[in-house]
């Protein structure tokens, strides 16, 4: 399903959560393609999570950490 936001084509993904190793208690998702597309992620990038609370609701935002 495609949604608009802004004039842009706004979409939504669903990832599952696996063990990052045996370890840790830590979990790692997968980041889409064409998120990684529209963010112009490539291997050896850092993305950073921003959590908002608003009205009771999370948010969570991923930008591609800036070099510097």
């Amino acid at each position: 399903m495609k949604y608009i936001y802004g004039g842009m084509e706004v979409m939504r993904f669903k990832v599952k959560a696996n063990p990052a190793n045996n370890v840790s208690k830590s979990l790692r998702i997968t980041l889409p393609v064409k998120v990684a597309e529209i963010l112009n992620v490539e291997d050896g990038d850092t993305v950073e999570y921003v959590v908002n609370a608003e009205n009771n609701e999370l948010y969570v935002s991923l930008q591609k950490e800036k070099e510097n």
